[in-house]
């Protein structure tokens, strides 16, 4: 990570059902929720319009290695 990325990264600490707005308070794109915490596994709930693609980081990370192949 650059230093660039990390000027823009907000690290914060959540407790399950405890939830983060992202965007404008009076009209958010989305929420993101801790929905459950088990042993070292955190399961978390995205929530946002359907043009906006979420997906995990090695997801992405394979789909673009294989999208600049083709």
């Amino acid at each position: 990570m650059s230093q660039n990325d990390q000027r823009n990264t907000l690290v914060i600490t959540r407790r399950e059902g405890e939830i983060v707005v992202i965007g404008d308070e009076n009209m958010p794109m989305g929420e993101i929720e801790i929905v459950e915490i088990q042993g070292g596994r955190v399961r978390v709930a995205f929530r946002f319009p359907d043009h906006i693609r979420i997906m995990r980081k090695e997801i992405a990370d394979n789909w673009s290695a294989k999208k600049g192949n083709t």
